[in-house]
């Protein structure tokens, strides 16, 4: 710990190394943040473009069931309706199956966890060292939250932490 001579109320400061320390934490931090903010837009963009085809063929299947039921048609308007019911019943499937909805609020979560973690260390950097806890047992308190965030966050593609580990 230093006392920073410039400032006139001897507010106690960090050292360089313990600021690099925490610097390199709150980086760590700020890659997976913003991963999981990309995640976030690549999932709501997966439910999208599943789902608007989905409701379309719902929307013409309906009408194309009604017109056929009232009307003694040819066999093809049969095929056309099954055909169609078919469409929306796979991608109904695949949005069931890959649950891009469910994903986006996993990653959502996991996105404020980290958020407010790099808050908490901004907040610690500001304040400076107090005499109620020693760094290290800081450090270990941070890291001990990183690791649970990271546990259960969902998975991130390594695509991305490299793509923002180099920004």
């Amino acid at each position: 710990m230093q006392i920073d001579s410039t400032n006139k109320s001897s507010v106690p400061r960090w050292s360089e190394l313990n600021m690099l320390v925490l610097d390199r934490r709150a980086f760590r931090l700020q890659v997976r943040y913003l991963s999981h903010w990309d995640e976030i837009r690549i999932s709501k963009k997966y439910h999208n473009l599943l789902q608007f085809p989905s409701v379309l063929l719902g929307g013409v299947t309906t009408t194309t069931a009604f017109t056929t039921m009232q009307e003694n048609t040819e066999n093809w308007s049969v095929y056309t309706v099954v055909a169609l019911s078919a469409g929306m019943t796979i991608l109904a499937s695949l949005t069931s199956y890959y649950k891009f909805n469910e994903l986006a609020e996993q990653h959502k979560d996991a996105a404020l966890l980290y958020e407010g973690l790099l808050n908490e260390i901004g907040a610690i950097k500001r304040r400076g060292p107090t005499d109620d806890i020693d760094f290290a047992d800081l450090v270990l308190k941070l890291d001990n939250q990183y690791l649970k965030i990271k546990t259960n966050a969902p998975l991130l593609s390594e695509k991305l932490i490299k793509k923002h580990s180099t920004q």
